[in-house]
């Protein structure tokens, strides 16, 4: 098999070499470096496409582009594949393997049985990366399924390195973040500066003690289906126990505050719990909120659900909505709906004595621009919407649009 080695992108004679022997047996890489860069860049550098290797008696390698990587470079590529790589969604598989042998008597990776692999890889110098296509009828050019993998890492690795799982304004605005693995917390205030970047990317889900990250670096959307399924946060929002099911007795004990808040003439009604119940909804930024029952376990949950399904509140009130609405205080909105309820048998015999609406006060602008960063000195929050100031004005950023997203902090 043909080989070269390259420490640098700058060997341009001698990849045109390359590129122009070995079109029976394939190309074959080998990069000693662990630059995903010069990868990328030796890749893009091929005159022709990376061929097939056939040396090899495995069938179904006959449709496999190859790489030789040090194991730097192959952590790297392991750590990051991008949500297509999982074995049930895609119609390739990545195989990996040992230059001395195959790594035990498993040979085919998703992205997370392949991180955890890595990881405990030790002495090792170099191995072998396939990407075999599998499936009937199923035949692109391997060269696009290389370069992907590659583009993928390179957009990882160049990536600002932070990743926002959740801001929260109940006290100060605090955000919460994936700094490569670790999960950490910040406030935001005083002089700062955010820049966002990038597509969203599942943020993961949190266990009983942990938070974990998405194993399948999943991309598009705040969470995938499968760490939404996983995520604890749905006892809470659903009432659903799956995977949960040891603490649904604990739960049934706990009792619950039913409010209402209001965002403009927008009525929302929520559960949570009765000593958090002013926390709740200034996380939420309502302009007014006001407590209208007090009921314990399930029945509070099906008791909001009632009152949506009857009244047409609302389930929940999306930032960009919260946005158009800055300065649409309604306070009779928020009372109609009180009265309605007082006057609607069965509801009104689980009224709390005489409700009554509550201002909640915030640092809101006369006037400010929509901003997709933060880039100034921090004047607080309403909810999701952080206010900030520079020399240019004032300016307010919804931050429920920035989850999910990859972010640096410029000095």
């Amino acid at each position: 098999m043909d080989s070269a080695s390259f420490t640098s992108p700058s060997s341009i004679a001698t990849l045109s070499m390359l590129g122009g022997v070995g079109k029976t047996d394939g190309c074959f890489l080998s990069i000693p470096n662990s630059s995903i860069e010069n990868l990328l860049f030796t890749a893009s550098l091929m005159p022709g496409p990376i061929f097939p290797v056939k040396r090899f008696s495995d069938a179904s390698l006959k449709n496999a582009s190859v790489l030789q990587l040090d194991t730097h470079s192959i952590w790297s590529l392991a750590t990051c594949l991008p949500r297509d790589f999982h074995p049930t969604s895609t119609p390739f598989f990545l195989r990996i393997e040992s230059m001395e042998r195959v790594l035990g008597n498993v040979s085919w990776f998703s992205a997370r049985s392949a991180s955890a692999l890595f990881r405990s890889l030790g002495s090792m110098d170099f191995y072998l990366l396939f990407i075999i296509y599998k499936g009937v009828g199923f035949a692109p050019a391997p060269e696009s399924c290389l370069l992907r993998v590659l583009n993928s890492c390179l957009r990882y690795h160049t990536m600002a390195p932070n990743h926002l799982i959740s801001f929260s304004s109940a006290e100060k605005p605090q955000i919460t973040y994936w700094e490569r693995d670790e999960e950490k917390t910040a406030v935001i205030e005083g002089e700062a500066s955010l820049l966002f970047e990038g597509r969203k990317s599942c943020v993961g889900f949190r266990g009983r003690r942990n938070r974990h990250r998405c194993p399948y670096h999943y991309e598009g959307r705040v969470q995938c289906p499968f760490c939404g399924s996983k995520d604890i946060s749905r006892i809470y929002t659903r009432h659903d126990f799956r995977g949960y099911e040891e603490l649904e007795e604990e739960f049934s004990k706990h009792r619950f505050s039913i409010y209402l808040v209001s965002f403009g003439e927008r009525i929302k009604c929520g559960v949570t719990h009765q000593e958090r119940i002013e926390q709740r909804v200034r996380e939420q930024g309502a302009d007014y909120y006001s407590e209208i029952m007090r009921l314990q376990g399930a029945e509070a949950y099906e008791m909001e659900r009632l009152l949506q399904s009857h009244f047409g509140f609302s389930n929940a009130v999306q930032g960009r909505t919260k946005l158009k609405l800055l300065g649409q205080e309604n306070e009779a909105a928020l009372e109609n709906a009180i009265k309605e309820i007082e006057s609607t048998p069965p509801f009104n015999e689980y009224m709390l004595d005489a409700p009554m609406p509550r201002k909640l006060d915030y640092p809101v602008p006369e006037k400010c621009t929509i901003s997709d960063c933060i880039r100034g000195e921090v004047k607080g929050a309403k909810g999701p919407l952080l206010f900030f100031e520079n020399s240019e004005g004032a300016y307010v950023t919804n931050m429920n649009a920035m989850k999910g997203m990859f972010f640096s902090i410029k000095e």
